[in-house]
C-alpha cells in the first residue's frame, strides 16, 4: 500500500470497524510487514470489519492472518493494548518503519509514521525477569544502529488552537531538538513521543540521559517499572518522522540484585 502524505494516509488506507470503543485502532497505510494488532470484541460488538481503500495507481497487496482468542487463553493482550509481545527478547517497530525512504531532515517521502497515533505496545514480563531495556543496535551487535526519528516543532499548536504559520508551511518551524540529539520530557517531546520507563522520547536518538549524559549518542534505555512492560507511541494531526525500531531483552532479576 501506498504510503502517508505528511502523515495522512490519502492515497491508501487500511482501517478496523466492529471492535470494542476502547479498542481503538488507528487508520494505517504503508508497508507494515509483521505487524500485528489487538482488538476488543465483546458479545454486543462486531462483526469486525477490515476495509481497504485505494487509490494509488498500483503496489497494492496485502495479507492479513486472523486469529480468535477467547478471554481466558493465555496469550489474549491485556485491555488497551493494541500489540502484545511474549518472550524473553524481540523487536518493536512504528508502523510503516522505513528508514530509507526518507527525505531530507527527516521529513518523510513515504515511509515514517502517521498523525494521530496513541497506542500501547505491551510485553509481557516473564517469569524471573525485572527489567526490560531497548536498544537501536541490537545491543552492539549492528554496525550502524537503526535510525530513531521523532519529530516535535516550536509553536505547531497556540493556546487556540492549530498556528495558522505552521500550517502553511508544512516545513516551517523551528525543531524542539537540535538536529542529531535525543529529547527528553514533556517539553521537548510535546507532541509526538515515545514512552519509555516513564519517560517522554523523541529526537533523532535514543537517549534517556541514564546511562549517558551525552545527547548526541544513543544510548540502551532500561525500563525497571513493575507489572509488565509498556511502551507507549503517541503523534499529533501534523508532522512526522522515521519512526523507531528498538530491539528489547529482558534482563532477570538475579543481575538486578547483585548491582
Amino acid at each position: 500500500m501506498a504510503g502517508p502524505t505528511s502523515g495522512t494516509c490519502k492515497r491508501d488506507v487500511f482501517s478496523v470497524s466492529g471492535q470494542d470503543s476502547n479498542s481503538i485502532v488507528p487508520a494505517l497505510c504503508g508497508q507494515n510487514d509483521g505487524q500485528h494488532l489487538y482488538l476488543e470484541v465483546g458479545e454486543r460488538t462486531g462483526p469486525v470489519q477490515l476495509r481497504v481503500v485505494t487509490s494509488s495507481p498500483s503496489g497494492h497487496r496485502w495479507r492479513v492472518r486472523i486469529s480468535q482468542l477467547r478471554r481466558t487463553e493465555a496469550g489474549r493482550a491485556p485491555p488497551l493494548c493494541l500489540q502484545y509481545l511474549t518472550g524473553r527478547a524481540g523487536r518493536i517497530a512504528s508502523f510503516n518503519y522505513r528508514p530509507t525512504a526518507q527525505g531530507q531532515a527527516g521529513q518523510p517521502t513515504d515511509g515514517g509514521y502517521m498523525n494521530n497515533l496513541n497506542y500501547m505496545i505491551c510485553i509481557r514480563k516473564e517469569s524471573g525477569f525485572c527489567s526490560i531495556t531497548y536498544s537501536t543496535d541490537n545491543f552492539g551487535s549492528q554496525a550502524m544502529a537503526n535510525e530513531f526519528n521523532i519529530v516535535n516543532f516550536e509553536n505547531e499548536e497556540s493556546d487556540g488552537g492549530i498556528d495558522p504559520r505552521i500550517v502553511a508551511t508544512a516545513t516551517g518551524g523551528t525543531p524542539t531538538v537540535p538536529a542529531g540529539q535525543a529529547g527528553v520530557g514533556p517539553i521537548k517531546c510535546r507532541h509526538d513521543f515515545l514512552v519509555l520507563s516513564l519517560d517522554r522520547l523523541c529526537g533523532e536518538r535514543l537517549n534517556d540521559a541514564a546511562a549517558s549524559s551525552t545527547l548526541t549518542d544513543n544510548a540502551d534505555v532500561t525500563d525497571y517499572s513493575a507489572g509488565q512492560f509498556v511502551v507507549k507511541f503517541v503523534s499529533n494531526h501534523q508532522r512526522t518522522g522515521a519512526g523507531f525500531q528498538l530491539d528489547f531483552r529482558q534482563n532477570p532479576c538475579s543481575s538486578q540484585q547483585a548491582t
